[in-house]
């Protein structure tokens, strides 16, 4: 993830640009995201070269600005895009912790240490346009001063990561900011696809404990592992094994194990209502005896304990598993 552009987007917050200009169109639309977002009123467009040369300074891979508004310094709209490898692993919770992380110290190291400082910071998400973004926010309550409030917003589309960000300490020019970015529009085929079909974020199972002697030492009737080596006996005791848990009929399973790379699989299911637990069950204990017949690698005690399911922006279903050794 590219934390630069938000540093940098910080130090504009400080530094007056003094050939701003006035942007008499209300209404942008990017291409690239195919993203429409009517400007806030009274906000002026700040020089588009100066602030790409600013973004990029020192800087390998592109940033690219979608737009930079201000509004007598005492607020900052911005939009930044940066093109990223490809990767199913890529997490934008731990993206946006990343940059909330970096965001506040470098925001701490703008004021004295004598200065003492309110602080409160917060992560989750929000939907905008039917599509989930990461959110973190802040607020410096600084004395004699008043207060600094900022948020960024970090999405990945595809190879592209979009981020968000603005601050302000106005609470009425913050809200003219975020009712902006909240009734923009993003025109992708899949906007709609976590809101119209739902997908579950975790399944876990229920296998029924039929050893009277487990049973004596263990407070519950089921266990909630299946063991990948040997399958056959949690799965004949697995409650429900053909409630369908994904209605899709194709994904994405992800296989990671340490010190090597991490596999991935397309897989289908046989039935047109999509994946019942058992077929994942299947299909997961299958590809590991796959890996795991390669000579360096060891197929031991692991067991599954839940399936996480995550919708990638281009429609495809990630799997990634919950393994216990």
């Amino acid at each position: 993830m590219k934390i630069l552009p938000i540093i940098l987007f910080l130090s504009m917050f400080f530094v007056h640009y003094g050939n701003s200009q006035f942007r008499n169109q209300k209404t942008i639309f990017n291409e690239k995201f195919n993203w429409t977002i009517n400007v806030p009123p009274f906000f002026n467009s700040l020089d588009s070269l100066e602030v790409h040369n600013l973004l990029n300074e020192d800087e390998d891979v592109p940033i690219h600005n979608v737009f930079t508004f201000e509004i007598d310094q005492a607020a900052l709209f911005q939009a930044n895009y940066t093109e990223v490898p490809f990767e199913i692993l890529y997490d934008e919770e731990e993206e946006i912790g990343l940059a909330g992380e970096e965001f506040f110290h470098t925001f701490l190291n703008e004021f004295p240490d004598s200065l003492e400082l309110e602080i409160d910071t917060s992560y989750s998400t929000e939907w905008i346009h039917f599509l989930e973004f990461k959110k973190f926010e802040m607020q410096f309550i600084i004395p004699k001063m008043g207060e600094i409030n900022a948020r960024i917003y970090l999405r990945q589309f595809g190879d592209q990561e979009l981020v968000i960000s603005y601050f302000y300490s106005n609470p009425r020019i913050g809200s003219t900011m975020h009712l902006s970015l909240r009734t923009s529009k993003f025109d992708y085929p899949y906007s709609k696809a976590d809101s119209l079909n739902p997908i579950p974020n975790i399944v876990r199972f229920q296998v029924g404990i039929t050893d009277k002697e487990l049973l004596e030492n263990y407070d519950y009737e089921y266990t909630p592992y299946i063991n990948l080596a040997q399958p056959e006996e949690d799965i004949k005791n697995l409650i429900n094994p053909h409630e369908i848990v994904l209605s899709d009929t194709s994904a994405i399973l992800l296989i990671d194990y340490p010190g090597v790379e991490d596999w991935h699989f397309e897989i289908s299911s046989a039935s047109k209502e999509g994946f019942s637990k058992v077929e994942l069950i299947e299909i997961i204990c299958q590809k590991y005896h796959q890996i795991f017949s390669e000579p360096s690698l060891t197929l031991t005690s692991f067991d599954l304990s839940e399936i996480s399911f995550k919708r990638r922006f281009d429609g495809k279903i990630v799997l990634t598993l919950g393994i216990d050794s």
